[in-house]
């Protein structure tokens, strides 16, 4: 039996530096050493960029430096996603493409190579062909779009290829039309089970491991690597434990691309869009985006009017000026330059390519889910999702870029729905 854990890791790239520490210490740092010191492990990364340069710009370095290691010898295996996770499937699809391109040139820029096989100044990587999307939203668009892109399998939650029958099919790996990408689907019962476990016991987990064993079949777990030591103080002995018993039960801990790759595919006819965070009930109502776009919920409401218009106001300039590869300069070499470091854009000497390239970043920036995430005031793993503190900082982000862009009536809108919310939270 194969079974590959992809863990998610992940910060928005305005999280509070305390908490931040914290999650280093008590999560990120004993997850790479348990990985690192695990003889019969290899798994799946997806850290995107809005992580990598949070811990690489607050004296993390070293941690940086101990996942390129990792990726280096083949023991972790690191996917492609977007950039500051947002919802690629409600953001227009040119948008989309900077965040998921720019989070390819970071991963490239931290854990790859800086020149080409000719010696020329290039940013390389290998081996990155898997694709975690954000709260894994996806349509059928996004997958179409990624096997455009060349991806070779992308992550979904089961409901995206089984809808409401959990019976429909237990195969991990699908294949969907005539695309050459591979739908993957994670087990989401022993996902979750993992994601909202507070303690160490892991009998139940290896008993639904070994009832699918008795069938001959593979399994795929994902979810938040938070969980091994901040969402779970026990986590990271839960996951000791979890990789000691299937090695002692000879289950080859693999990759998910070594899974994909050891797999029949099963040939599907359609993709649901779906995300992680929805229940079989929600499904059925068509309220596929519950912890984000809630129909009933008004502050996601007003602040998806935000952003749907900021989207609009910025989606033309957006379409004809490449935040990652503007034309190199007389001191700048862009094709290995870190654009997403907004302290490093003081080294850029054109002052129209260093505005544009900090307007198209922030912007990039202010794309992710956690707005929305931390608006939804419902109940997760036992704690409410909400922080008045981080929409408010959100919605800051949005006002700023208005006057970057010297929007007057762009601002002006911000700040009347920016009203409108606070006045509903408090």
């Amino acid at each position: 039996m194969n079974l590959a854990f992809l863990l998610h890791i992940y910060q928005p790239p305005i999280q509070d530096e305390k908490i931040l520490s914290q999650i280093i210490d008590d999560c990120y740092k004993p997850l790479i050493k348990v990985i690192k010191n695990s003889q019969n492990l290899q798994l799946t990364l997806n850290i995107p960029l809005s992580l990598i340069y949070l811990l690489n710009s607050t004296g993390n370095e070293n941690l940086v430096k101990s996942i390129k290691e990792l990726y280096d010898s083949g023991k972790v295996e690191l996917t492609s996603t977007g950039a500051y996770h947002p919802l690629l499937t409600k953001i227009p699809w040119e948008i989309a493409e900077k965040e998921i391109i720019l989070n390819e040139y970071g991963l490239g820029y931290y854990f790859g190579k800086n020149k080409g096989f000719e010696g020329e100044d290039a940013i390389l990587t290998k081996n990155i062909i898997g694709f975690f999307p954000p709260e894994m939203a996806v349509n059928q668009e996004l997958v179409k779009k990624l096997d455009e892109m060349g991806y070779q399998w992308v992550v979904v939650d089961e409901p995206a290829v089984l809808g409401l029958e959990k019976s429909d099919s237990s195969n991990t790996v699908f294949g969907y039309t005539d695309l050459n990408i591979k739908i993957v689907k994670r087990n989401t019962e022993i996902s979750n089970i993992i994601s909202f476990k507070r303690d160490s016991n892991i009998e139940d987990l290896i008993e639904k491991i070994l009832y699918l064993r008795q069938d001959g079949k593979d399994v795929v777990l994902a979810f938040d690597g938070e969980v091994f030591g901040h969402h779970n103080r026990e986590g990271i002995y839960l996951f000791e434990n979890l990789i000691s018993t299937c090695s002692k039960l000879q289950i080859n801990l693999v990759t998910v691309s070594q899974l994909v790759e050891n797999s029949d595919a099963e040939k599907i006819a359609g993709i649901n869009e779906s995300t992680w965070g929805m229940s079989v009930e929600d499904f059925k109502l068509g309220n596929i985006y519950p912890l984000w776009q809630d129909k009933d919920n008004l502050i996601q409401k007003l602040m998806w009017e935000v952003f749907n218009r900021f989207s609009d106001s910025i989606k033309k300039s957006f379409s004809q000026a490449d935040p990652i590869y503007p034309p190199s300069s007389q001191h700048i070499i862009f094709e290995i330059f870190p654009v997403w470091d907004i302290n490093n854009l003081e080294k850029v000497d054109d002052i129209s390519i260093k505005n544009n390239l900090f307007k198209n970043v922030l912007f990039l920036q202010s794309l992710n889910s956690d707005q929305f995430w931390w608006g939804s005031n419902k109940e997760v793993g036992g704690k409410i999702i909400f922080d008045k503190n981080y929409i408010i900082a959100s919605l800051d982000v949005y006002k700023k870029l208005a006057l970057i862009m010297q929007d007057d009536l762009l601002y002006e809108f911000i700040d009347n729905k920016t009203k409108e919310i606070t006045s509903l939270i408090g």
